[in-house]
């Protein structure tokens, strides 16, 4: 048995997962998916995991190229016979009645000086808070907390500017770190011990 199949979306083991993305197909083809060991194979605890439901699959990512990936070769594999839902953040219950926990990211991107500023605008557009700008010879290393929401896409924009490599593909590292909102207002909780790994690229 899956021993993933019984986590609920609200499992503290998905916390680090915050990108939700459902896969539907004919029960045949689910039982064919889940046979196949493409599960298993797809699932890499650093970045995301596949839940097995029984009727539908569900990839849980930490970051965007991870659920990329994840899509990607499950569309390859069996192409018109499975469908994806819409992408979802998920957000966690907080302490206080009413509050969920949305995730932020702390964004970490190392460019040439030349390409700097196109790199803070487009972290500036997404309504990132930049916490240092740190220029080391002919690089320059940025640091910034954003919403995740503000954040995805991010990764096909800095594929345009050529950003240097580091841990990802495209030099843009993250941890993601939840943040209560109520009522569209964030605020946040705990400082920064409660942050929990992950990979942006």
């Amino acid at each position: 048995m899956n021993p993933r199949r019984g986590l609920l979306a609200d499992s503290p083991e998905l916390i680090r997962y915050p990108l939700r993305q459902s896969v539907t197909a004919t029960p045949e083809k689910i039982a064919s998916i889940r046979d196949s060991g493409l599960l298993d194979w797809l699932s890499k605890p650093e970045s995301q995991l596949l839940l097995d439901h029984g009727n539908r699959i569900t990839i849980c990512a930490a970051h965007e190229t991870a659920l990329e990936e994840a899509t990607a070769v499950l569309a390859q594999a069996h192409g018109p016979s499975v469908t994806f839902s819409a992408l979802q953040i998920h957000s966690i219950p907080a302490p206080e009645p009413g509050m969920r926990l949305k995730p932020v990211m702390s964004v970490r991107i190392q460019t040439r000086r030349q390409h700097a500023a196109r790199t803070l605008e487009e972290l500036v557009q997404r309504r990132a808070t930049i916490i240092e700008e740190d220029r080391q010879g002919d690089r320059v290393v940025l640091r910034a907390e954003v919403r995740l929401a503000d954040l995805l896409g991010l990764p096909a924009c800095l594929r345009e500017i050529p950003t240097t490599p580091r841990a990802c593909g495209s030099g843009c590292c993250a941890t993601r770190r939840p943040t209560p909102e109520r009522r569209g207002a964030a605020h946040r909780l705990g400082g920064r011990e409660k942050q929990a790994g992950g990979v942006l690229a």
